[in-house]
């Protein structure tokens, strides 16, 4: 008769606690720099987003034809866009409102006064005079991104 050889297969204990023992430096080295990319994310998502929103602003106040004003929070945690209808506020103030945006967390919008578009989308500022608008985003209370906006809507990274 012959015997039969079995081969075990199998991982011993010893293995099992070094692979997750490297498994565990990998994470812990890993981790920190998951933050840093998520917040890059973060503030690049809110850039964006921002970006486009001025742009459909511009085109709103086309369509509508009449002022279009994008008022920012005071906590510059989000903004509002809205239409300044006839007969016109003075300061322009928002009647009807058409979106209204949510910054992300820690993210905060800041500038010297609020967005006006005339009729035609020409950035101007509360007296009606063609302008240009600068705007800060900030994270975590430090300034990463500073934007100009330009009379024709034009929206340039500083």
């Amino acid at each position: 008769m012959r015997d039969k050889v079995h081969s075990e297969t199998g991982v011993t204990m010893m293995e099992l606690l070094v692979s997750m023992t490297v498994l565990g430096i990998l994470l812990a080295l890993a981790i920190p720099n998951f933050e840093g990319l998520w917040s890059s994310y973060v503030k690049s998502n809110a850039f964006r987003e921002l970006q486009a929103d001025v742009r459909r602003m511009r085109a709103e106040t086309l369509m509508a034809g009449t002022r279009g004003v994008m008022t920012i929070d005071l906590d510059g945690s989000g903004y509002a866009f809205g239409f300044d209808e006839l007969p016109y506020a003075s300061p322009p103030a928002i009647d009807r409102t058409v979106f209204r945006t949510k910054l992300p967390n820690q993210i905060a919008l800041s500038s010297s006064q609020d967005l006006y578009f005339d009729s035609k989308g020409l950035v101007i500022d509360s007296s009606g005079s063609v302008t240009s608008l600068n705007m800060d985003l900030d994270f975590r209370g430090n300034t990463y991104a500073s934007a100009t906006i330009y009379a024709t809507g034009a929206f340039d990274l500083n």
